[in-house]
This record gives structure tokens, C-alpha cells and sequence, in this order.
């Protein structure tokens, strides 16, 4: 069907599509590449396939490199909007080239994670990574209404045996950190070192106190929060979609309050929704006055990450609703509260007191 050939005009090799279409036309043209030989082979296979079983072949279908391009133009946050681009744009490399959004497969998918393995990437990494795809697939329809009936292809995601969600913060660590954090200004310290030591803390406690991810934080808006409602709306920078966390408590409300008062931009939290180095340099240091480990590549290092698997620890123990854990950290997937229900140490801790009641008396 694809043959190379020389080409007396353009003096050199091309290739050459030679088919019959299913009305009998013989179809016959010439590329200067062989993948766009291969795409227009693939598209002509694909449309014989979807006419056979009485479907029409919309001409306007989109493709995938405009779907990657689009979610990833629409991402705020300058970080992830960079990581994203470099995630889509390895992962439409893999592709057919010309591949509309609803051909990709399940075995497409496959095919990436089998080259981020090849890659010694972490199962952790590709995970993360794969969230970024199926977060774009599940805003296909947003920005092409053509797809409002198409389903998304099942993504397998990498198996994680060894991951980070079990690290939370102890009573201990949120006690010693925040007290460093909080601490009056020292001889040694100048004025301003002090308080941006005292920000910190303040944006520490709030990630505490509602589970987000500092990403998110910083992404907060002045018009997303509801006063009277005691409410936050805010955009996640995994999927870009958004939620709805509170009614807030006190403290909560009192940090949100400062930092607006504070705020000479449209974003509480900071100028341009940027993460600084300094932030987590103050935290380091915090965390080596206070005696606790940090870093990930410490052993049981912390770090502020921890403090969203905290919250939803705390909330679990609690009692919340997992409903109404999901809710508020933005899980689609229910299998994360799961996940939460079984790894909290006061889950294990009251499973083995169950046990114990159950035969562990000595009999006469």
C-alpha cells in the first residue's frame, strides 16, 4: 500500500499511497513523509470501518494535538501549564500522527506507560503524569461539543507498591513546626525575615486546616470566596476542574482575611500564583530548629504535601462522611477514601483492639 519512489520533479524519494476505496475509486497520492502516508492510510481504514456499521464521518472531528494543545493553554498555573505541555506532547508523539481524540485506545495508553517504565520512571511519577491525560480527555467536551457522547478510553494505571501517602504530620510536628514558624523575631533576624517566617506559618496552618495543595492555595482567588457562605472556590491543578470547600472555620477565616487585606493582585495567596524557593527554605529551616526530619530525600522526611494526606486522615478518624471527605479534596475517583479509610493509623490501631477482644483472653 505505502511504497518509497523516486520522484523525477522533486528529485528525490517519496512515498506513495496506493488503495481502492470501498466504492471502488482507486486512491493514489504522494508524501514527502512516510508517517503522513500512514495517517492518511489509517484515516481511510477507519472511516471504511465506521461506515460499515451505519455511522456518519464527521470531517470536523478534532484531532488530539488540538485537544493537548488547548487544555494546556487553558492551565493557569505557569508550572503545571509547563509540565503539562511536556506530558502531552510526549504522549501524542506516541500516537498515529493525524489520530482524532476519539480513536485514542486503551492500548494508546498502554503504550505510554510502557515507555515512562522504559524510561525508569517511578510508578508514583507515571501515575501523576497519567492524571494530567485523563484530566484533558475528561475537559474533551468542553472545548468540543461534538464529543458530548464520546467516553473517554479506560486508562490502566502503573501498580504502586511503595508510595507516600502513609507520612502525615504528627500532633508532635504540627505543634513543634508551627511553633517555629510563629516564633517573635530573634536577635539575629531582621524585621522583614520575621515576617515572611510568619507567612509561611500562616499558609503551613491553612494547608493544615483544609487539605489543599499549595499550588491550589496560590491559585485562590479574591472572587472565590464566599464570605457570608464561609466558603473557598478553587481550581485544582491536577484536572482543572473545581471545587468547593467549607463552610471554613475561624481560624481559617481569619488567615483568608489577612492575606486579601494584604493582597495588591486578584490571587490571596500570592502575586503571581508562583511557588518561591524562599517559601520552602523558610520551612527547612523551621523543620531543622523544631528536630523534624524534611525533605523527600531524607529518610521520613516531611513535607507540606503531607499536611493534605493529614487532613484526610483527621477528617476520616473523625468520622466524616467519605462522601463528604471526597468533596472536599476533590477526588473523582472514590477508591482514594477508600485507600485513606484503610492506611490511618487509628483504622489499625482500632482493628487490633477489635482482635484483641476477639481471643485474646486466656482461657482456663
Amino acid at each position: 500500500m505505502i511504497k518509497q519512489v523516486y520522484s523525477r520533479r522533486l528529485k528525490k524519494n517519496v512515498y506513495r499511497l496506493d488503495t481502492r476505496l470501498t466504492h471502488g475509486i482507486r486512491f493514489r497520492r504522494f508524501f514527502l513523509k512516510r508517517s503522513d502516508a500512514e495517517a492518511v492510510a489509517y484515516k481511510i481504514k477507519h472511516d471504511a470501518t465506521t461506515r460499515r456499521f451505519g455511522l456518519s464521518v464527521a470531517l470536523d472531528r478534532p484531532m488530539m494535538s488540538e485537544l493537548a494543545e488547548r487544555y494546556a493553554d487553558d492551565i493557569q498555573n505557569p508550572r503545571e501549564q509547563q509540565r503539562a505541555k511536556r506530558v502531552l506532547a510526549d504522549f501524542c508523539k506516541l500516537l498515529t500522527p493525524g489520530l482524532c481524540v476519539d480513536e485514542v485506545t486503551k492500548a494508546d495508553c498502554k503504550r505510554y506507560i510502557d515507555k515512562r517504565m522504559r524510561d525508569d520512571l517511578k510508578p508514583q511519577s507515571i501515575d501523576r503524569e497519567l492524571s494530567i491525560v485523563v484530566a484533558m480527555f475528561n475537559q474533551a467536551e468542553n472545548y468540543f461539543p461534538a464529543l458530548d457522547q464520546w467516553r473517554p478510553p479506560r486508562i490502566p494505571r502503573p501498580k504502586i507498591i511503595d508510595g507516600r501517602r502513609e507520612r502525615t504530620w504528627s500532633e508532635h510536628e504540627i505543634k513543634v513546626v508551627l511553633g517555629e514558624l510563629f516564633a517573635p523575631k530573634r536577635e539575629d533576624e531582621n524585621v522583614q525575615s520575621a515576617i515572611a517566617r510568619n507567612r509561611v506559618g500562616r499558609k503551613v496552618q491553612f494547608c493544615l486546616l483544609n487539605g489543599v495543595r499549595h499550588s491550589e492555595m496560590n491559585l485562590i482567588p479574591k472572587t472565590g470566596i464566599d464570605w457570608e457562605a464561609r466558603q473557598v472556590r478553587i481550581r485544582q491543578g491536577k484536572t482543572g476542574n473545581y471545587k468547593i470547600i467549607g463552610p471554613l472555620g475561624p481560624t481559617s477565616m481569619e488567615i483568608l482575611r489577612e492575606f486579601y487585606d494584604a493582597s495588591k493582585t486578584d490571587l490571596v495567596f500570592s502575586r503571581s500564583a508562583n511557588i518561591t524557593p524562599k517559601f520552602y527554605r523558610i520551612l527547612r529551616e523551621a523543620c531543622e530548629r523544631a528536630g523534624v526530619p524534611y525533605g523527600r530525600g531524607t529518610r521520613d522526611g516531611l513535607v507540606l504535601h503531607d499536611a493534605r494526606h493529614t487532613a484526610t486522615t483527621h477528617l476520616l478518624e473523625s468520622n466524616v462522611s467519605p462522601k463528604t471527605v471526597q468533596e472536599w479534596m476533590g477526588w473523582s475517583d472514590k477508591a482514594f477514601v477508600l485507600y485513606y479509610s484503610h492506611a490511618s493509623k487509628g483504622s489499625r490501631e482500632q482493628a487490633g483492639q477489635s482482635l484483641e477482644r476477639l481471643a485474646g483472653r486466656k482461657t482456663a
